[in-house]
């Protein structure tokens, strides 16, 4: 279930990006607002890719790799988080491609998706109150900012956007 951009093409991690999908996620960059700066073990990658791969088998959603025309520049998708009742947008760019504008087009691709072919109602996403980088990009996407809740101690913000067919 490919998904493309203008500049991007998306398709669904796969068993051989383990290693790729590990080494991105202990980024300390990346870790910070992730993984609460836990560095996480390659079995932990292998077993999110697996799980994803298996949501795609599933429900047609999941997490995409992100590639320009010459680099691999991170993921994007839907994941379960917290105990929402459907899956949150979910994007991750490589420290070293971040400020292209990536995790904006990636994430209209995942919306689009999420509306058009799943039907669903309306999407989340949600990060800590710090990640301002993240924030800016749901802001471009014309989600709007629903509540802040304190989740392990942190203050986690949750932004939406509607199904503009409902």
């Amino acid at each position: 279930m490919k998904l493309t951009t203008n500049r991007l093409n998306l398709t669904p991690i796969s068993s051989t990006d383990s290693l790729w999908f590990h080494e991105l996620n202990i980024n300390p960059q990346v870790r910070k607002y992730l993984w609460d700066d836990e560095v996480i073990s390659e079995s932990l990658a292998n077993d999110i890719v697996n799980e994803s791969i298996r949501l795609f088998n599933k429900n047609q959603w999941g997490l995409w790799k992100i590639d320009s025309a010459k680099n691999q520049i991170g993921y994007a998708g839907l994941w379960n988080f917290f105990d929402e009742p459907q899956p949150q947008l979910l994007y991750v760019i490589d420290p070293k491609h971040t400020r292209n504008g990536y995790a904006k087009e990636a994430s209209q691709s995942v919306i689009k998706h999420t509306f058009e072919k799943l039907k669903f109602n309306y999407l989340i996403a949600s990060m800590d109150e710090a990640n301002i980088a993240s924030i800016k990009v749901c802001e471009s996407l014309n989600m709007s900012k629903k509540e802040t809740k304190k989740i392990d101690g942190s203050p986690i913000v949750f932004y939406q956007i509607d199904n503009p067919t409902y």
